[in-house]
């Protein structure tokens, strides 16, 4: 039972790793919207991580006495991360959001077209474009924006492409500006789930990496 879920769990993996890598290539020819829309949020996509995680536990527990504790730990790591990725899935909430100068808005659109409030305003105040030397290619981008709620500023940030906004469990992400400068668009992204979930995992993950590092069956 052990043996056949070990070569299942394997060719998942492999299965997975080339659809990761068509996905990796549908991204960088169509676009992000794309890739998601035709592979990241299918449903066999979603079923293949699934079945890939239901063979990782029958492993884990066929075989725990003889794995180890840092061995063990390992895998329940990666069923954390998992379990992240699956809260992310069904709980978060991505789309895009259009500034123009002073003109405050809470209105953001999905990749689908539907739109949806945030819970406070943003304004965009300020907007600033530096080049390469001898170049009309930027090199970064800044955005500075405040957030309101009704008339009132109850925060101020600085969004560049470097750099992430962060309000209220929601992400900002500098994505693109208008050709007149006086616009920029906004990527967001509202977690509160998976990712401290996924963190989690990753933390295990590392911890158990040192475990198998010093123990005296790292092997």
């Amino acid at each position: 039972m052990i043996k056949k879920a070990k070569a299942f769990v394997g060719i998942c993996y492999v299965v997975l790793i080339w659809v990761m890598g068509v996905g990796t290539i549908c991204e960088w020819r169509y676009g992000h919207e794309e890739a998601v829309g035709c592979i990241y949020s299918a449903w066999w996509f979603v079923a293949l991580w699934s079945v890939l995680a239901l063979g990782g536990i029958v492993v884990i527990v066929g075989k725990s006495r003889k794995m180890g504790r840092s061995s063990v730990l390992l895998h329940v790591s990666l069923l954390v991360i998992l379990a992240g990725a699956g809260l992310s899935f069904a709980t978060s909430r991505d789309g895009f959001i259009h500034l123009r100068k002073n003109c405050p808005t809470r209105i953001c659109y999905q990749v689908n077209g539907q739109e949806f409030q945030l819970p406070m305003s943003l304004r965009l105040y300020r907007f600033e474009v530096e080049y390469y030397a001898d170049s009309n290619i930027p090199s970064d981008y800044c955005s500075y924006i405040d957030y309101r709620e009704g008339e009132v500023t109850v925060g101020t940030d600085t969004i560049a492409m470097n750099r992430i906004g962060k309000f209220k469990g929601y992400r900002f992400y500098q994505y693109s500006f208008d050709e007149d400068k006086n616009g920029t668009l906004l990527a967001v992204r509202y977690d509160p789930w998976g990712t401290p979930v996924s963190y989690a995992g990753y933390a295990l993950l590392a911890l158990s990496a040192v475990f198998l590092l010093i123990g005296k069956r790292g092997h």
